[in-house]
C-alpha cells in the first residue's frame, strides 16, 4: 500500500479546518497557511485537553509541513469535497516547492453540516483514539 492509512476523521477533522477558515473569511487557504493551522490547532490542543496526533511533521524553512496531512487534504479534493486553486510548481533557493490553495465545496460544506449533527466518537480521528 502506498501513502498513509485512510483516517477518516482526520479528514473530516480538515474539513472541519477549512470550514473555520470559510467561515472566519480567510479562505481560501495557502497551502503553507493550512499547514500552520495544523501546527496552531495541534499547538493549542492540549490546553483544551484535547489529544493531539503523533504525526510525523517535517520542519522546513518555509514553515511546518505534515506529510500525513497533505495526503488527506489531497484525497478530499479529488473526492470532491475540498477545491484545489491556484496551484503551481516553483524552484526557489530552497528547492522545489508548490503553492496551491484550498476551499471547501458545496460538498464539502454538507459534509461539515452532516458531521457536526453526529455523534463526536463517529468523527473522532484515529490518533484521538483512547487506549
Amino acid at each position: 500500500m502506498t501513502g498513509f492509512p485512510v483516517d477518516l476523521g482526520a479528514r473530516m477533522w480538515l474539513l472541519l479546518l477549512l470550514d473555520a477558515a470559510e467561515r472566519s473569511g480567510i479562505a481560501p487557504v495557502s497551502v503553507k497557511r493550512l499547514h500552520r493551522l495544523v501546527y496552531l490547532a495541534n499547538a493549542m490542543a492540549p490546553v483544551y485537553d484535547l489529544l493531539t496526533p503523533d504525526g510525523y511533521i517535517l520542519k522546513y524553512k518555509r514553515g511546518p509541513f505534515f506529510p500525513a496531512v497533505q495526503w488527506d487534504i489531497d484525497r478530499l479534493s479529488a473526492q470532491g469535497l475540498a477545491q484545489v486553486s491556484n496551484s503551481k510548481r516553483l524552484e526557489d533557493e530552497l528547492g522545489w516547492w508548490f503553492e496551491a490553495n484550498y476551499s471547501l465545496t458545496k460538498l464539502g460544506m454538507e459534509a461539515v453540516d452532516t458531521a457536526i449533527t453526529l455523534d463526536e466518537s463517529a468523527v473522532r480521528p484515529h490518533f484521538c483514539e483512547r487506549s
